[in-house]
């Protein structure tokens, strides 16, 4: 099934580390690379840590009905659960509970209100109640949590994924751009340059957005628990912010969770399902993300399919209005001027001369980054002679990664750099002869935050 993903045009691969074995995953991210030299395609993979996942424990009979009124004990001792108590996975709810915080189980099904609390345990009254069975999860908005968001079990997790060769780490319950700058240090400490994606859903994530976008190489809005921890009628518009937001930062944004939820059962998606997918891409989402729906669908293929019909209709409905209005309030591109107007007349040349593609190299990875916040209306074709920039630039809306044969460094001059791309474009059917392309390139060649110039060639024609 992997293979038929990829020949859907699946860009990026995730593996949620709440969930997955470590020996299927090393395995299952063996096999797409390999499917991916195979095919001269570049896939972006990530781990999602799971961050400190918080829980109840275990009841005598596997579950119990819980009555709207009655009291209901958490406790941090070791016990089996009945009708009055249960035991909870976060020992310091005794410290960070106080009277009236709500406490949210089985992703906000149930809730409860703190009255008072002891040294081991906090007395709760129920406000909705239901039935609550083992082991399921509890959300404590309002509360300022005393545990970090980088976990014993993430950095494990993050040393296993150094070794399956993946492109990012998706760090959960983000809640300060500190967060992300401690798992950037561990990452650091053993020897990696790995990306981070800072997964918002968490209320002082919402808060401390910018400041977390400053420090992230990505940001994912994660609706599930964000819908869990605010008000779920809330999620629309910070949906629609965190994406204004990211793209103010010039950091690609994914959207993620119940995006064709249906279509795990359905071979055919709701109507509203299909105007959320599209939604987040007309607000300039960089990616939208499958997650039960190819993890344990029934239609995992039909999903995929599905979801790219929606994008390319999109992307060819876009308002081109929109787009120009969006980046000029951009920061990044203001951060960048100089290469932002390089970018931004590249841009403009393609549209103008109906070009097929902006042709363009890097060895970082920053240039196609900054051309994909333009949401060009041609393909961004970005040559590097580095894989690992290949694979990242997976994850770029509208970057088409090729790696070149030749490293930068061994290149005689421009002119065989251009060669290069017009070979690669050709042996990947993104070019033939006659179309026009505009280039952005960068003298001298093989420097760093060269790029100075912009050419408009034809493919076949002398350079």
């Amino acid at each position: 099934m992997l293979e038929k993903l990829l020949a859907e045009g699946v860009n990026v691969f995730r593996f949620n580390f709440s969930h997955q074995d470590y020996d299927n995953a090393a395995a299952a991210c063996k096999n797409i690379r390999a499917w991916a030299e195979k095919n001269k395609v570049h896939v972006a993979l990530f781990i999602d840590l799971q961050g400190p996942k918080i829980r109840i424990g275990k009841f005598q009979n596997g579950q119990i009905v819980l009555q709207p009124g009655q009291d209901f004990i958490l406790t941090i001792e070791d016990v089996l659960g009945d009708e009055q108590m249960v035991s909870t996975t976060y020992q310091p709810i005794v410290k960070d509970a106080e009277p009236g915080h709500i406490i949210l189980l089985d992703d906000g099904k149930l809730r409860l209100e703190v009255l008072r609390k002891d040294k081991t345990k906090v007395y709760t009254r129920v406000l909705n109640g239901g039935v609550l069975s083992n082991r399921k999860g509890m959300n404590l908005p309002g509360m300022k949590l005393s545990t970090p968001s980088l976990t014993d079990k993430d950095k494990e997790d993050v040393l296993r994924g150094l070794r399956m060769d993946v492109d990012y780490f998706a760090l959960s319950f983000v809640r300060t751009a500190q967060d992300v700058l401690d798992l950037r240090s561990f990452l650091r400490a053993n020897d990696s340059e790995h990306k981070i994606i800072a997964k918002i859903e968490k209320p002082e994530a919402v808060e401390n957005i910018d400041a977390i976008v400053a420090v992230s190489d990505a940001v994912m809005v994660a609706r599930g628990d964000l819908g869990v921890e605010l008000s779920i009628e809330k999620v629309p518009s910070l949906q629609k912010d965190i994406i204004r937001r990211a793209n103010y930062g010039g950091v690609p944004v994914i959207v993620a969770t119940q995006m064709l939820e249906s279509m795990i059962n359905s071979p055919l998606p709701t109507r509203a399902e299909v105007s959320d997918v599209a939604t987040a891409i007309y607000d300039w989402a960089d990616a939208v993300m499958l997650s039960g729906e190819t993890a344990m669908g029934k239609y995992p293929l039909e999903t995929v399919q599905l979801m790219g019909k929606v994008a390319m209709d999109v992307d060819i409905t876009q308002s081109e209005r929109k787009k120009k209005l969006l980046m000029r309030k951009t920061h990044f591109i203001q951060e960048n001027s100089m290469l932002s107007s390089l970018c931004d007349s590249a841009d403009e040349l393609a549209d103008e001369l109906n070009a097929k593609a902006i042709i363009t190299f890097s060895d970082s990875g920053r240039t196609p980054l900054l051309l994909s916040k333009y949401r060009s209306s041609v393909p961004i074709i970005a040559i590097s002679d580095q894989l690992k920039t290949c694979s990242k630039m997976a994850l770029y809306r509208g970057v088409i990664p090729l790696l070149c044969h030749t490293p930068f460094a061994r290149m005689s001059g421009i002119k065989q750099m251009l060669q290069e791309a017009e070979q690669r474009s050709k042996e990947a059917a993104l070019l033939k002869d006659g179309d026009l392309v505009v280039i952005m390139a960068g003298i001298p060649i093989a420097t760093a935050g060269s790029t100075n110039m912009i050419r408009v060639h034809r493919i076949g024609t002398p350079y």
